[in-house]
């Protein structure tokens, strides 16, 4: 599992702050899951539908934490998109994502209804594990 820490704040923060490693580390650690949504998608779907745990790799490689803040940012960025769901779009709002210019770089790229439907696959799963008290909650 990638157990780096998410970073939060923007690069000018950790600049400010002396924390500008742990914001490098934070962000390429937010590429490496955005690429690893974008291959798990490849991988799951087969032009019909996404197979089902297709989340549950990405999920356990980088954690709860990381995976929403990336999914966050995506639908944030992607809000005009109306192949996303209501209910997902209202989800990834709950979610502060500070505004850095880098952002765009771990921004998902995944078709938005293949990728709205990896985003309810993640929400269940992380439900599900919440309730076998698998893992810490994130807000969901």
């Amino acid at each position: 599992m990638n157990e780096t820490p998410l970073y939060t704040g923007t690069r000018e923060q950790a600049r400010k702050d002396g924390l500008v490693k742990l914001w490098w580390e934070s962000f390429k650690a937010n590429v490496e899951c955005k690429i690893a949504i974008e291959s798990a998608i490849r991988r799951s779907f087969d032009g019909m539908h996404l197979a089902y745990g297709c989340a549950s790799g990405v999920l356990d490689e980088f954690g709860a934490e990381r995976v929403k803040y990336v999914l966050s940012a995506t639908l944030q960025d992607k809000d005009y998109d109306g192949r996303f769901s209501r209910n997902n779009k209202a989800w990834g709002k709950q979610t502060e994502i500070a505004c850095n210019s880098a952002n765009y770089e771990f921004v998902v790229n995944s078709h938005p209804a293949v990728l709205d439907g990896f985003i309810d696959q993640f929400r269940q799963e992380c439900q599900r594990r919440e309730m076998d008290h698998s893992f810490t909650p994130v807000m969901m």
